[in-house]
């Protein structure tokens, strides 16, 4: 494993860099904004916010969570109301 992390770090991949923005023929044709190196798409909402709207995800390319913090917090609130007897201990 340390080998792996170090020839990461010589190719200088060692951090975790956004995803450069690029232009997608799909997405204009949808009629969807482009996804600044900076933004993230919601995979909820579907909506474009800045990386400050998503809780960290060391597991991710972006190292980002797929959904945003509104989104998430609204699938927690209903599944503590669905799961009370598993939520509360």
């Amino acid at each position: 494993m340390n080998a792996i992390r170090q020839a990461l770090r010589d190719a200088g991949l060692d951090e975790l860099r956004p995803i450069p923005s690029k232009t997608f023929p799909c997405l204009e044709q949808r009629g969807e904004q482009q996804v600044g190196p900076d933004h993230q798409r919601c995979t909820k909402c579907h909506t474009v916010k800045p990386f400050a709207a998503f809780h960290r995800h060391p597991q991710t390319f972006t190292g980002r969570c797929p959904r945003c913090k509104a989104c998430r917090s609204v699938d927690m609130k209903q599944w503590k109301r669905d799961n009370n007897e598993r939520s509360t201990g």
